[in-house]
């Protein structure tokens, strides 16, 4: 048993310390939440997109630690995609920082429990500024294109509509950052 447990132990660390598992993992969730987005796109979902939008977070999640993974930097213990992508030497528009804003709610809690876990991770805002009541209806096939549907106030016009929120935006999100990765840990 010694012996395996030896063998563990250095495959854990190669794991661990190689950005292209960090980097494969990311990939590989973004391939499972496009599953999931085209089984709701055409009506079939049993999920109301929370675990798209939670595995889409975790594809960032861990596009930017492979970052940092790859720089040999300290891998933070946090789930934040705007400080994570900071950490990552990216500078990100107001936009992206309401997208992350959002997912990170659903890496955080909405992907996973029925209500926050702790009371306290909606009350700092974790939730992408949702709210429980409204985390289903960016999924809703009632909203039409440029719709706001994440508000603090009605009057005030929010700054994600429901194209922001879709798969095929995120996609274009994801590789934006991916072909970082690829230039700077690839193509070298």
């Amino acid at each position: 048993m010694s012996n395996l447990n030896s063998i563990y132990d250095l495959q854990f660390e190669q794991m661990n310390t190689n950005s292209a598992y960090w980097h494969s993992k990311s990939c590989h969730l973004i391939d499972a939440a496009k599953v999931l987005w085209d089984v709701w796109s055409n009506g079939d979902s049993f999920d109301s997109g929370d675990t798209h939008r939670m595995l889409m977070g975790m594809s960032f999640e861990l596009l930017f630690k492979s970052f940092l993974v790859g720089r040999q930097l300290e891998i933070p213990q946090t789930h934040n995609l705007k400080e994570l992508a900071e950490l990552a030497g990216f500078a990100l528009n107001s936009k992206e920082i309401a997208i992350f804003s959002n997912l990170t709610g659903y890496i955080y809690w909405q992907g996973k429990y029925p209500a926050p876990k702790p009371i306290s991770t909606r009350r700092v805002q974790i939730s992408g500024g949702e709210g429980i009541k409204l985390q289903r209806e960016p999924f809703l096939d009632s909203y039409t294109r440029d719709q706001n549907i994440l508000q603090d106030e009605p009057s005030k016009l929010a700054i994600l509509n429901s194209d922001d929120l879709s798969y095929e935006n995120f996609l274009l999100l994801w590789k934006k950052f991916n072909n970082e990765y690829i230039n700077e840990f690839i193509a070298t």
